[in-house]
């Protein structure tokens, strides 16, 4: 049953209406041929008890007169009709009296079977048989003087019905095949028609996404119908939602958009008020630092070298020392700040897509030398120690040198920074 699962609803009907008309011509010819054998059979008993009836009337004196010759004469009368195959008279004792054959080889009953009944019949393969018991009224009583055996052939008439039936059979099967399918046929535009329909309209959908088709209206109020409404009750529905759907993406869409924005405008404000800020700071941060290197280099140069030879005090000494110190501390807390504005202006360039990178010939030596030179006061602060172990040589790498230092004095600092 699995193919037939695969054919399409118009196959299946057609199937389905094909299979149940032959099952109902099948049903109604052997309905028919049961009918027509029972029927011949009545009518063949009919005709032979007719046949009996007045061959036992006519035979009636030639029994009571013992006159054989008559009863043979009266029996050769069957001559006329073909199927008879033999007939006998018997007395009623049971002894033959007359007998009559088509055949040579036909001979008469031995023996009579016992009969209670006026008539008795049976059919023996190919043949039907009956016996019945010739009267004779006397004093208006009818006395049983004798019993008639007629014998008839059913093969020519069985075949003759064989040959009818089937006729009608074929010819009943031909028309009823031809009605089951001009009636399936009409049976499928009324049914497939809306479904196929519908079949179209879901395809459609499919392909083209678009919820505003229907399905043309059914006038009928059966389940094809209930369907068809139903699906376009549901095509109602998706296109309501999404027409909401759609409303609703384009207002979060603006919204968002509104968001980009207003974020693009304040970064934009974030960019320039660090760079503007950047700029700012390192103007007077510079000169600060720079003066403050020349300050160092005068006093390191003129003035302490003069003060040593003039006044040699401790209390000189310690305010020479602490000058000295509060100077380097400034040199290196501005070289520190100008680092961390150069790092403000690098997160603005890279924002901005604006920065440069050198290319150059770099010794990683000379990067950490300068990165632990740069983190040594933490160090010193924290009573910590670096140990550089350098093993092989040559390590000259291509790349930004400023950035490169930049780098790994961030790895030391977060070191430090971390470490007790």
């Amino acid at each position: 049953m699995k193919p037939f699962k695969d054919y399409s609803i118009k196959y299946k009907l057609m199937i389905i209406i094909m299979v149940n008309s032959s099952i109902a011509l099948l049903l109604s010819f052997i309905m028919f041929v049961g009918y027509e054998i029972i029927t011949f059979r009545h009518t063949m008993v009919n005709r032979l008890s007719t046949l009996a009836e007045i061959i036992g009337n006519n035979a009636a004196a030639a029994i009571i007169f013992d006159d054989k010759d008559s009863a043979k004469e009266i029996l050769s009368a069957l001559k006329a009709e073909p199927h008879i195959v033999s007939a006998s008279i018997y007395t009623s004792n049971g002894e033959i009296f007359a007998n009559y054959s088509r055949y040579p080889e036909e001979k008469p009953l031995s023996s009579l079977p016992s009969i209670q009944k006026e008539e008795y019949e049976f059919i023996n393969k190919k043949y039907l048989v009956l016996f019945k018991n010739i009267f004779f009224k006397d004093n208006n009583e009818n006395e049983k003087i004798g019993i008639i055996y007629i014998k008839s052939d059913l093969r020519p008439l069985r075949s003759k019905l064989f040959k009818t039936g089937i006729g009608i059979g074929i010819f009943v099967s031909i028309v009823s095949f031809i009605v089951a399918f001009i009636i399936s046929t009409e049976l499928q535009k009324i049914i497939l028609e809306p479904i196929l329909n519908l079949v179209n309209i879901a395809k459609t959908i499919s392909i083209k996404k678009d919820y505003t088709v229907r399905a043309p209206k059914y006038t009928g109020k059966d389940e094809i119908g209930i369907l068809i409404d139903g699906f376009n009750d549901m095509l109602q529905q998706i296109q309501e939602r999404d027409e909401n759907l759609e409303k609703l993406v384009d207002e979060r869409t603006k919204e968002l958009r509104e968001a980009y924005e207003k974020l693009k405008e304040l970064d934009k404000m974030k960019s320039d008020f660090l760079s503007t800020v950047s700029h700012e700071l390192r103007t007077p941060l510079t000169s600060v630092l720079g003066f403050a290197k020349i300050i160092k280099k005068r006093l390191e140069d003129v003035i302490f070298p003069k003060i040593d030879t003039i006044i040699k005090e401790k209390k000189t000494e310690r305010a020479i020392k602490q000058v000295r110190e509060n100077l380097n501390i400034i040199i290196s807390e501005g070289e520190r700040l100008t680092a961390l504005i150069n790092d403000v202006l690098d997160i603005a360039k890279i924002e901005s897509g604006k920065i440069q990178w050198r290319e150059e010939n770099v010794d990683l030596v000379e990067v950490f030398e300068r990165a632990v030179a740069a983190v040594s006061s933490l160090v010193q602060s924290k009573n910590l120690s670096i140990d550089k172990i350098i093993i092989g040589d040559n390590f000259i790498i291509k790349g930004d040198r400023d950035r490169l230092i930049q780098v790994v004095t961030n790895l030391f600092s977060n070191a430090i920074k971390f470490t007790d």
